[in-house]
This record gives C-alpha cells, sequence and structure tokens, in this order.
C-alpha cells in the first residue's frame, strides 16, 4: 500500500537555524508546503516501508538545492531547475528499493538562495504495513493514482 503525508504533519521534524516557511496553495497537497531559504535546514522523517518519494512544488527562478538521505547516508542532491512558472506535484527524490522495516529520511536545505524554488509538498511511501498511528495528513491507497480535485 501507499501511504502520502503532508508537509505539515506532526511527524515531521523540522530542524530550523533559518526557519521553515509555511506557504501552498490550492493546488498543492491539502492547500500546504513548507519551504526554507538557510542552508543547513533539515527535515528528518521516520517510517515503516521499503521505498519512499518525495514531492515538492518548484517555483519559478531556480536555483535552489535539496540534499536527501536514508538511513544517516547521503545519496542525492536535487537541483531546481529555471523554470518561468511553478511546477506542482514533482518528484525531487525517490529511493532505491529498501529491506521493509524502519527506515529515516533527511532532507536538507543545501543552498541560501534569496527566493527559495523548493516548496516541499507531502511524502509518499510504500509499505507492507498499514501504520501503527495514522498520520493526521494520511491517505492509504493501494496505488498513487488518485489525486484530489484542484491538482494540477
Amino acid at each position: 500500500m501507499s501511504v502520502i503525508v503532508d508537509d505539515q504533519d506532526v511527524l515531521l521534524q523540522y530542524n530550523a537555524p533559518g526557519g521553515w516557511i509555511p506557504g501552498g496553495t490550492s493546488f498543492e497537497y491539502m492547500g500546504t508546503t513548507t519551504s526554507s531559504k538557510t542552508l543547513g535546514d533539515s527535515v528528518i522523517f521516520t517510517f515503516e516501508g521499503s521505498s519512499i518519494s518525495v514531492y515538492a512544488t518548484v517555483g519559478p527562478s531556480g536555483g535552489s538545492s535539496m540534499g536527501f538521505g536514508i538511513d544517516q547516508s547521503v545519496i542525492s542532491l536535487y537541483s531546481a531547475p529555471a523554470v518561468t512558472s511553478a511546477m506542482y506535484h514533482q518528484v525531487l527524490w525517490t529511493s532505491a528499493f529498501l529491506p521493509e522495516g524502519s527506515h529515516t529520511l533527511e532532507m536538507i536545505q543545501n543552498s541560501s538562495y534569496p527566493n527559495n524554488t523548493i516548496f516541499l509538498d507531502y511524502l509518499l511511501y510504500n509499505t507492507h504495513r498499514p501504520p501503527a498511528r495514522p498520520y493526521s495528513s494520511m491517505i492509504v491507497t493501494p496505488s498513487c493514482n488518485t489525486r484530489p480535485a484542484g491538482w494540477r
């Protein structure tokens, strides 16, 4: 099954030397996003599953970058492209297949760009077990092909 977790869920641990900024529009999942303009700001999320993807809105201009790691290993860096209009529901990063079990995802703001262009929207992870505690913003679905009205 797939589990969608909103950027505003209480289980996402935002570590913010500079401060994470809430935002969002009706085109984004649950109408929320979270962003940072400060190098080193991070988000940690622990889940039980076999893979995870990070979705975001990428805003105009480009220049921002974000790093991703799983289970204390640095995996990948995403650099926002230069675009002229916002791109919603963009996959920034997807893990490789992981052994089913507990894993920790860390996302780190890798730039101090004054006009941040990466807006975290939601996480989607796959698991064989339902979560022990429902997330405040959870949708459990057999596939991830469902989209609420208003998404584009």
